[in-house]
């Protein structure tokens, strides 16, 4: 966090996107004046166009907690503003959500989200993206990943495992989990 976002590469959606690789991240529009939203630090202090953060939202608009108390792992509310627990910076105005702080590992300094990962495993596997979910394993003094993937071909694994070790180095301890029921999902579609 605080630290500024490289663009590699960027376009308009529309018939250069069709058939695009994993990787790319699909801006979210611009913020309605009436519904503010900033970059913070881990501070809390608001970072400029360009800077990774967490999104934070504000407005008449922004719910003051969770209904009967809910508490959520990474959302807070302080102030009148959701802290969302969202990583994402702003780029030509637009919003970029990276994905959630919680599902995203330290890998030599720098945070490595797991939807970018799932993403990466859906192209070299062939499987659909549903069908992968990759989490964070903390242990004790060692990081790692658990890969689960709802199939019984594990024709691929190698090719994943390779990439996966390229993504996050040597180590990070990878686990592949391959089986069908694996994956329950939320009503809302979440692993």
């Amino acid at each position: 966090f605080g630290t500024p976002v490289r663009i590699l590469g960027e376009h308009e959606l529309g018939e250069q996107s069709i058939g695009a690789k994993a990787g790319w991240v699909v801006g979210c529009g611009t913020p309605e004046e009436d519904v503010p939203v900033r970059i913070v630090d881990d501070q809390g202090r608001e970072l400029g166009e360009g800077f990774l953060g967490e999104i934070v939202v504000g407005g008449k608009s922004a719910c003051g907690g969770y209904y009967a108390g809910a508490e959520a792992k990474s959302t807070r509310f302080d102030a009148g503003l959701v802290y969302t627990g969202d990583a994402g910076f702003f780029h030509r105005g637009q919003l970029f959500v990276l994905g959630r702080m919680g599902d995203s590992i330290k890998v030599r300094g720098r945070s490595v989200y797991v939807e970018d990962l799932e993403s990466k495993v859906a192209e070299v596997s062939g499987l659909g993206k549903g069908r992968v979910v990759v989490v964070g394993v903390p242990g004790a003094g060692t990081k790692g990943l658990a890969l689960f993937a709802e199939t019984q071909d594990t024709g691929w694994v190698a090719d994943v495992r390779e990439m996966l070790r390229r993504r996050v180095g040597d180590d990070v301890e990878v686990t592949i989990v391959v089986g069908t029921g694996l994956i329950q999902r939320t009503s809302s579609g979440k692993p």
